[in-house]
């Protein structure tokens, strides 16, 4: 018992390791600024304010006028997880909400769509008198092709005191882990990757082959093809994650 106890371990453990997750990092912007806005009727009481955080005002309203406004951003993708796995493990979309005014049955619904398909993934929240909240959205299992995400508010019935709704703090992350298929054969010594303040020294088994810098919160600061033995670094003092597409490592620069 003992001996498959240790055996199970062991698998688990080779298995965990022999994946790399990579995180793929939509935002900045975190304010909403770069997204557009429309408006739907059949009511027109409904704008898009300037200034941020971004908002929306909805005039005082009954239910025979109801009136929608949308953000909404096209097109997303991130190209160097197209290199690492078919799909993310997950998209996940978070923002803030706050509202001023009075709303029955206010309504914010998030809704994902990839290319032209129109997927059911959505999250709805009402809203009575005064309220904010952090919204969260999971979709799993998405291919790694171009995407959309809108965010719809919805005035079902009466609003008064000009009801406003206020977003902020958007984040939105793709999450996919990888195989590391040849691993080995890299980090053998004479593979292994060293680096100074001011230069990353590859060796000759790592050349054309991709890799890419991240800073400490994940984002991408540098990618780009081995071509030389010895690439420049032009990065400020800081913790960094140096990756391959079999490996990562960290990065301490500092010049003191």
């Amino acid at each position: 018992m003992r001996k498959f106890i240790f055996c199970m371990l062991y698998i688990l453990c080779s298995v965990y390791y022999g994946q790399q997750q990579y995180i793929a990092y939509f935002t900045p912007p975190t304010d909403f600024s770069d997204y557009s806005f429309s408006m739907y009727g059949p009511s027109t009481n409904v704008t898009d304010n300037s200034g941020i955080p971004r908002s929306c005002t909805f005039y005082n309203g009954l239910l025979a006028t109801p009136a929608v406004g949308m953000y909404y951003k096209w097109g997303m993708i991130d190209a160097q997880a197209q290199t690492l796995a078919y799909s993310y493990d997950s998209l996940v979309f978070k923002f803030k909400v706050k509202t001023n005014g009075y709303a029955k049955n206010f309504r914010i619904r998030g809704e994902f769509l990839q290319n032209t398909g129109n997927f059911p993934y959505s999250l709805t929240k009402n809203y009575n008198g005064l309220d904010s909240l952090n919204i969260r959205i999971k979709v799993g299992f998405i291919t790694v092709n171009p995407f959309n995400w809108k965010v719809w508010l919805e005035k079902q019935d009466t609003t008064l005191n000009n009801f406003t709704v206020k977003l902020s703090d958007l984040d939105i992350k793709g999450y996919l882990h990888y195989g590391t298929v040849g691993l080995n054969d890299f980090l053998k010594s004479e593979g292994k990757i060293y680096w100074n303040n001011e230069t990353i020294f590859f060796d000759e088994k790592w050349m054309n082959k991709k890799y890419w810098i991240n800073d400490v919160y994940g984002k991408i600061i540098y990618s780009g093809i081995v071509n030389s033995t010895q690439e420049k670094l032009n990065l400020g003092n800081g913790l960094y994650i140096l990756n391959t597409e079999y490996s990562s490592q960290k990065m301490i620069i500092s010049s003191n």
